[in-house]
This record gives structure tokens, sequence and C-alpha cells, in this order.
């Protein structure tokens, strides 16, 4: 049987392994929602473009042109908003899975710390 030291340490590895796990799927899920609200901004920008381009959005002033354009492009509009919450929610997922991963480390640094004083007094 192992001592409770080593069965410690290693309870200790495998929350560590599975927390920088945690933390790599985090960062690429905020990598992948942070390129699908790049490409929803892009697609709104080519669709405004097109509208002016084209003549179809007309007005005297800004704010009627636009209204125009809110509603010509509103699905587009809907599409980023859906996209940019995204990426806040997994910006903020990968934000939790790092501040999981530094206190495991503080609370293995803690525990060498503790064993260090221990090992002092005992020698």
């Amino acid at each position: 049987m192992t001592d409770p030291y080593h069965q410690h340490r290693f309870g200790m590895a495998l929350q560590i392994r599975e927390a920088w796990a945690g933390l790599h799927r985090a960062k690429l899920a905020l990598y992948e929602s942070s390129e699908k609200a790049i490409s929803a901004k892009a697609a709104l920008d080519k669709k405004r473009s097109e509208l002016l381009a084209s003549g179809t959005i007309q007005g005297k002033n800004a704010e009627t042109r636009d209204a125009q354009l809110a509603q010509e492009c509103w699905p587009e509009m809907a599409a980023l908003e859906v996209a940019e919450a995204e990426k806040r929610k997994a910006a903020h997922e990968a934000d939790q899975a790092g501040l999981v991963v530094s206190e495991i480390q503080w609370l293995i640094r803690n525990d060498e710390a503790t064993a260090a004083l221990v090992r002092e007094r005992i020698l």
C-alpha cells in the first residue's frame, strides 16, 4: 500500500493535468469563438459596404441611413451579437479555467513549503 504522502502527490498531479487540459480546451474555444466574431463582423461590414455602394441606402441624414442599414442588415447584426456573446462566455470560461490552474499551482507550492518546514524541524 502506498503511503499517504505519495497518494496526495499523485492526486495533485492528476488535478493539475486535468486543470491544464481544461484550460487548453477553454483557450481553444475562446480562439474559435473569436474567429467566429471576426467573421461575423466582416460579413456585416461587407453587407453595409455593398448596400452603400449599390445606392440601396439613401437618405438626407445619418440617422435615416443608419436606420435603413439596420433594417437591411439585421440578420448580420444578429449573427454578430450572438458571436460576440459566445466570445464573452468563452473568455469567462478561459479565465475560470486559468484560476483553477493557478489555485492548484499555489496548493502545490504551499505543500512544498510546508514539507520543507517539516523537514527542517525534523532534521
